[in-house]
């Protein structure tokens, strides 16, 4: 993340690291829509605005949705 001050967009492996979560931990907030993503292609992406909102308000409140 800091070779790319400009990135716009991280891939979980980053966020993951950037959280100090684990891949799996992000994989599933992301499937259940805690953390929201875009689909570039197969990847899922994660928007560093939405990055920017998981270090303000953490990732505490995960509830699996059906």
């Amino acid at each position: 993340a800091t070779r790319y001050p400009d990135k716009i967009l991280f891939e979980l492996k980053d966020v993951a690291q950037i959280l100090c979560i684990s891949y799996e931990f992000v994989r599933l907030l992301v499937n259940n829509n805690t953390i929201a993503s875009k689909n570039i292609g197969k990847r899922k992406l994660v928007h560093r605005g939405e990055l920017a909102r998981l270090i303000t308000e953490g990732v505490n409140n995960v509830s699996k949705k059906n």
